[in-house]
C-alpha cells in the first residue's frame, strides 16, 4: 500500500508541476514530515534501500518517455520539461489505477491533497484474455447496421431484436453489445416515430453501459446525450 501511495503521490507532483509550470520533484516537506509522524504507530516501516522509496516524479517522468520512445518509436510532446498530459487530474488517476489495478479508498481526490497508506483499499491483477463473443448474434448484428445504413428501418429492426434476444441468453443483462443492441433499438423506435419506445431502450442501454464500462465512459457520456435528447423531444 505504502509503495502505490509513494507512486500516485510522484504521479500528482507530475500533474501540480504541469499545471504551474514549476515545482518540486517531492511532495512538500511539511507533508512528508506529516505522514511520518501519521506512519510512527504502524507495524510498516519504510526501509530506505527500498526500490520504490527512492522513486521520484523526475525519474517516473523519465521512465515514461523512454518507454514510449523504446517500445513505440514516439516521442512524447513535452511542455516546460514535461510529458503533456492532456486529461485532468481525476480522469487521469481513474485511468491509471484501472490500468495497473489499484482499488481507491472512495473519499474526494483532489491534486492538493496527497494519498496516503489507507487510501489504497485493494491491489488486483488485470489479466489480458480473448473476449468470447456470440458468433450468430453477432452476425445478426453486424447485417442489422448495414440494413440500417442502407435504410431498410424495418429489417433493421427485425434483425437487431433477434440478436437481442440471442445476446440475453448467451450474456446476460450486462455486455457491451446488450448496451450498443439496445442503443440501436433506440434510434430506430426515433426514426419511426416511437419516442416512448426509444426512450426505453435507451434507458436500458444506459444501465447496462454504466455498470460494464463505467459512469465517466465516453459511450456512457454519449448515451446521458442522446436520453436527454429523447426526453426533450
Amino acid at each position: 500500500g505504502a509503495a502505490v501511495a509513494h507512486f500516485l503521490n510522484c504521479y500528482h507532483v507530475l500533474w501540480r508541476r504541469q499545471k504551474t509550470a514549476s515545482g518540486e520533484n517531492s511532495p512538500p516537506n511539511g507533508t512528508q514530515n506529516k505522514k511520518k509522524k501519521n506512519k510512527k504507530g504502524k507495524v510498516f516501516v519504510r526501509e530506505p534501500s527500498s526500490t520504490w522509496s527512492s522513486s521520484t516524479a523526475q525519474s517516473i517522468h523519465s521512465s515514461i518517455c523512454e518507454i514510449a520512445l523504446s517500445k513505440f518509436g514516439y516521442t512524447l510532446p513535452v511542455d516546460a520539461g514535461l510529458v503533456v498530459m492532456p486529461l485532468g487530474f481525476l480522469p487521469m488517476t481513474r485511468l491509471i489505477c484501472r490500468a495497473v489495478g489499484i482499488q481507491l479508498t472512495l473519499r474526494d481526490y483532489t491534486e492538493n491533497k496527497h494519498c496516503t497508506e489507507s487510501d489504497i483499499m485493494n491491489v488486483f491483477p488485470i489479466v489480458k484474455h480473448s473476449n468470447p463473443r456470440a458468433r450468430d448474434a453477432t452476425k445478426l448484428k453486424d447485417l442489422a447496421e448495414d440494413r440500417l445504413g442502407n435504410g431498410y428501418l424495418g429489417e433493421s429492426h427485425e434483425l437487431i431484436t433477434d440478436a437481442l434476444n440471442t445476446m440475453l441468453q448467451v450474456y446476460g443483462p450486462l455486455h457491451s453489445d446488450i448496451e450498443s443492441s439496445h442503443k440501436h433499438l433506440a434510434h430506430i423506435s426515433y426514426l419511426f416515430g416511437r419516442i416512448g419506445q426509444a426512450v426505453s431502450h435507451q434507458k436500458q442501454g444506459l444501465l447496462a453501459s454504466e455498470r460494464v464500462l463505467g459512469i465517466d465512459h465516453y459511450e456512457t457520456i454519449y448515451c446521458y446525450v442522446y436520453l436527454h435528447y429523447l426526453l426533450t423531444i
